[in-house]
């Protein structure tokens, strides 16, 4: 009968994951019987066994990308249609997370070929109603700034992701949501990435935006929106990202800047405190981390992830010492300790000033 065949089916996608997992790298060899399965499942005149399969087809789809060491033509052939599947609510996130292991198997081929489309589909679900989307979109993006950071080719991802609605999106989020929301967290923790990894990548953003709300430039409120939001962020490691971000943008010399410098050292105050509470100074130190996902700890999607948490500044920065390296740097723009005093420190609180001072001596 048709339902006796399509449960016999659904059996054989389901020993052939198994196989995939078993096999790892090795999985590569099988590939001739695997991706013309998932290309027929997915193919658009025969939805209804996409429809049918879809649970498993996804769950073979993922083990291949995890345990693939290379991304073959024929792997990468599946991308496109795999950008279709965001139509399908049911299955989003499932698919969402095969994409962001496409781009850390395979980013430069995914970022020369497919960088428009990919992002113009993050921006289709960037806003999603549920948090759950939102996270894992974020965290893509995030992967494809740190990916394009290490790669030097940081300015040209976030080229492409001005074309799309993305950063237009988070930006409204962030400007109109006056209560907690995660999505502001989340977003917040991106723009993070970009101003500690190019600061002046990141004004040039904030004026770029500017126009869409009538100024010459929005830095000057998204960074009272750090300090207002710092609360809201509970995460350290999202915290200790703020606090890098935040000390980096200090030595450009930029009115704004100085405007909410006393705001920043009010919120680099509480980070830097809260690290020496816990007794790690250095903060050189991995913490749990909700980019390892904990079902398949020997794929190779695992090892890959771990080789980028290695180069996350999070994990390799001293925040105090850089802290007192911007500063530093701040002050001699200045001109020196005497005209840094007189020119920033005496205009701001002077018991937020001793604290800081306290702090980094």
């Amino acid at each position: 009968s048709g339902e006796e065949q399509y449960t016999f089916k659904s059996s054989i996608i389901v020993i052939l994951t198994k196989f995939v997992i078993a096999l790892r790298q090795d999985s590569m060899k099988i590939y001739e019987i695997t991706i013309p399965i998932i290309k027929k499942c997915i193919d658009p005149s025969a939805k209804s066994q996409y429809f049918y399969f879809v649970e498993d087809i996804l769950e073979l789809w993922q083990a291949i990308v995890q345990n693939a060491p290379e991304c073959t033509p024929e792997l990468l052939s599946l991308f496109p249609p795999l950008l279709g599947l965001f139509d399908y609510s049911s299955t989003l996130l499932t698919v969402i997370k095969i994409v962001e292991s496409y781009v850390i198997l395979a980013p430069t081929l995914i970022f020369q070929q497919y960088a428009s489309e990919l992002f113009n589909k993050l921006s289709e679900v960037i806003d999603h109603p549920k948090p759950e989307i939102v996270k894992y979109t974020v965290r893509i993006i995030d992967f494809c700034i740190q990916i394009g950071h290490r790669d030097h080719c940081l300015p040209s991802i976030v080229e492409v992701i001005t074309t799309t609605t993305v950063i237009d999106k988070m930006l409204d989020t962030i400007m109109k949501e006056d209560e907690y929301c995660r999505a502001v967290v989340d977003y917040l923790s991106l723009f993070s990435r970009i101003m500690f990894y190019d600061v002046n990548l990141f004004i040039q953003l904030m004026k770029h935006y500017g126009q869409k709300y009538d100024q010459d430039s929005i830095l000057k409120p998204m960074l009272q929106i750090y300090v207002d939001r710092i609360d809201t962020v509970g995460h350290p490691k999202v915290r200790k990202l703020v606090g890098l971000a935040l000390s980096n943008i200090i030595p450009s010399l930029n009115q704004d800047t100085l405007d909410q410098l006393q705001g920043i050292f009010v919120v680099m105050s509480d980070i830097l405190t809260e690290v020496l509470e816990s007794g790690k100074k250095d903060l050189l130190v991995y913490w749990h981390d909700d980019n390892i996902e904990p079902e398949d700890e020997d794929s190779l999607d695992i090892i890959r992830r771990r080789e980028l948490l290695k180069l996350d500044p999070v994990n390799t920065v001293n925040i105090f010492d850089f802290f007192k390296s911007k500063l530093s740097e701040l002050e001699a723009i200045a001109g020196g300790p005497q005209p840094f005093n007189d020119l920033i420190l005496s205009h701001m609180d002077p018991l937020i000033v001793y604290q800081i001072q306290k702090l980094i001596s």
